[in-house]
C-alpha cells in the first residue's frame, strides 16, 4: 500500500466536491440538504468517498481537532499578551531605548507563539499525508487541493506519466501560494470544524 509523506475556501471546497460527482459516481447535487445532526450531507458524502477505515478516521480527527483547539490557545494567549502589552505601554514612561527593547520583546514573544502554532500544522500534513493511502490523497487533494503534502500534484502522475487537467489545475493552485501563506488562505476553521465533527459522529455510529 503505496503511502506518501509530507508536504479552504468554503466556496470553493463545495466547487470542488460536486465536480467529484463524475469520479465517485455520487450525484452530490441532490443531497445538498443537512442530516439530521446538522452536518454538511455534501461533505458527508465526500467523506465517505474518501474511504477512511477506523483508524484513519480517528487519526485524521485528531489531527483536525488539534488545529482547532490549537488555534483557540493561540488566539487566547495572543490576546492576553497584547492586552499585558497594552498596560505597560499606558504605564510607560521610560526612555526610547527602553521602549525599544520593550516593543522588540513583545513581537518576539507573539511571533514564537505563530510560529510554534504554525509549526504544528506542518506536523499535521506530514501526519495526514502518511495517514492517506495514494488513492485516497487523490480523492481528498483533489477536493482540498490546498492541504495536499508539498510536491503531491507534481511527483503523482497516471501511468502513461502525463498529468490530467485537474491535476494540473490543483498544481497551479498550490504553487501561487507556498508555505504559511497558503496555510493562512486555507485554514477554513469552519470547514474543518464540520469535517471534524463528521468523522466524530461517523466514530460513534460505528463503535
Amino acid at each position: 500500500m503505496r503511502r506518501f509523506s509530507r508536504t479552504v475556501p468554503l466556496l470553493a471546497l463545495l466547487m470542488l466536491v460536486a465536480s467529484l460527482a463524475g469520479a465517485a459516481q455520487t450525484d452530490v447535487a441532490m443531497t445538498e440538504e443537512a442530516t439530521e445532526d446538522g452536518v454538511s450531507m455534501r461533505l458527508l458524502l465526500f467523506i465517505n468517498e474518501v474511504g477512511l477505515d477506523q483508524e484513519q478516521m480517528e487519526t485524521v480527527a485528531g489531527l483536525f481537532r488539534a488545529v482547532l483547539d490549537g488555534r483557540e490557545q493561540l488566539t487566547a494567549a495572543l490576546e492576553a499578551t497584547m492586552e499585558a502589552f497594552e498596560d505597560e505601554m499606558l504605564a510607560f514612561t521610560g526612555t526610547s531605548d527602553e521602549l525599544a527593547a520593550i516593543v522588540e520583546a513583545y513581537r518576539t514573544e507573539t511571533a514564537g507563539m505563530t510560529e510554534a502554532y504554525e509549526a504544528s500544522i506542518d506536523e499535521m500534513i506530514e501526519t495526514l499525508g502518511d495517514t492517506l493511502t495514494y488513492a485516497q490523497g487523490q480523492v481528498f487533494f483533489s477536493a482540498l487541493p490546498e492541504l495536499a503534502p508539498e510536491g503531491f500534484f507534481t511527483t503523482n502522475r497516471d501511468e502513461g506519466g502525463a498529468m490530467d487537467m485537474r491535476t494540473r489545475m490543483m498544481q497551479i493552485l498550490q504553487s501561487r501560494r507556498p508555505g504559511m501563506d497558503r496555510m493562512r488562505s486555507r485554514l477554513t476553521l469552519g470547514l474543518l470544524e464540520q469535517i471534524t465533527e463528521i468523522l466524530e459522529l461517523k466514530l460513534a455510529a460505528i463503535s
